[in-house]
């Protein structure tokens, strides 16, 4: 009897050891995971027409792409180092370019602008509220809240080739999108989101770095072989000589119907536009300087004169002659994915650049 309950306290007392040996190794790889690679923001704030949002004094870190760490400033506004507290307002919108989690706050290229400026004895009261996954849908929808809430003199919105294409400016499933009548109008959508900040099932994924980085992780995998699925489909199994190239024709017109309609959105405000190309970069050993595509929104661009626009494409390729490459990262393919900190650094030269002559 005695040998039982002897045994029995052994065992209990070797499930507990285990127990807690498990849950120190998790608040320990917890711990890591939000230093090193990947924290959730936990506190979030919900805006009718601009969704969940960190709150002022949300940090974040992302170290699955480069390494950086941003802090939010006003509901969701993305810190921008050397801004002044006063003076000529400047709005800052673009996707996940401009948001830039993958370097610090002072590498992000609006702060490389706002330095540039200080540093010529000009000041400006820059507000960043780019967010990841933004298409021209939601930089026009945008446009009476940017007007309403800051008064800007000027307004600096960030694009590239994939602010026009379906799969965001057209997706039915995004907030903001874009449906194309056949005389090419467009009719902007808008779906209200709902309030989760509430929400218990959300908690446990702004919480725990571990849920939150695995969760992310999973739907990068799953869009990867979705992606990968869909290129395989679309791809003929031989080539089509007299095939009509619909998609090729619809490009140059919605490119055209989109930048109307941003014109249209903020007819009284200084617009700058920053194109972000995605070359040069290296593809099969071979320096790629040039794509159709971004051939073809660069001389959209070129007639309207009414804008000043940003394009840092020959200074990228200065760079490539330098040994280095504007995207890319030490832990990423090279010459991929987002810009790195010499790519915001020439970014940022460059606006600074436009924002200075229109400032004086």
């Amino acid at each position: 009897m005695q040998k039982d309950r002897t045994n029995r306290v052994f065992l209990l007392q070797y499930r507990v050891s285990v127990a807690l040996w498990l849950l120190i190794g998790l608040i320990g790889l917890e711990c890591f995971i939000r230093t090193f690679v990947y924290s959730p923001t936990a506190r979030v704030i919900y805006k009718p027409d601009l969704g969940t949002l960190p709150v002022t004094g949300s940090t974040v870190v992302r170290g699955t792409e480069g390494f950086g760490v941003t802090h939010y400033s006003d509901d969701g506004e993305v810190l921008t180092s050397f801004s002044a507290p006063s003076g000529p307002r400047i709005v800052l919108l673009g996707d996940s370019h401009t948001e830039a989690l993958q370097v610090n706050d002072a590498e992000k290229y609006p702060s490389i602008a706002a330095a540039a400026l200080q540093q010529d004895g000009m000041t400006a009261n820059f507000h960043n509220i780019a967010q990841s996954g933004s298409s021209m849908a939601d930089f026009v929808y945008l446009a009476p809240f940017v007007h309403a809430q800051f008064h800007p003199r000027i307004v600096v919105i960030q694009i590239g080739v994939q602010s026009f294409v379906d799969g965001n400016a057209f997706d039915t499933q995004h907030t903001n999108y874009f449906v194309m009548a056949s005389d090419g109008s467009l009719q902007l959508k808008h779906k209200a989101l709902p309030d989760r900040t509430a929400d218990w099932m959300l908690s446990p994924k702004r919480d725990f770095a571990l849920i939150d980085y695995g969760i992310s992780r999973w739907n990068e995998m799953m869009n990867k072989i979705k992606s990968q699925q869909t290129r395989l489909a679309a791809e003929p199994a031989t080539p089509t000589v007299n095939a009509t190239p619909t998609e090729a024709n619809d490009f140059p017109r919605k490119v055209k119907a989109q930048l109307d309609a941003l014109h249209n959105a903020y007819p009284d405000v200084t617009l700058v536009i920053v194109f972000l190309p995605f070359v040069p970069y290296i593809q099969h050993n071979t320096l790629v300087t040039q794509d159709r595509d971004e051939d073809l929104v660069r001389l959209s661009l070129l007639p309207r004169t009414y804008w000043r626009v940003v394009d840092p494409t020959a200074d990228f390729n200065a760079l490539v002659q330098l040994g280095k490459l504007p995207r890319g990262f030490a832990n990423t393919t090279p010459g991929s994915g987002h810009l790195n900190a010499d790519g915001h650094a020439v970014v940022g030269k460059l606006l600074a650049q436009q924002l200075e002559d229109l400032l004086r």
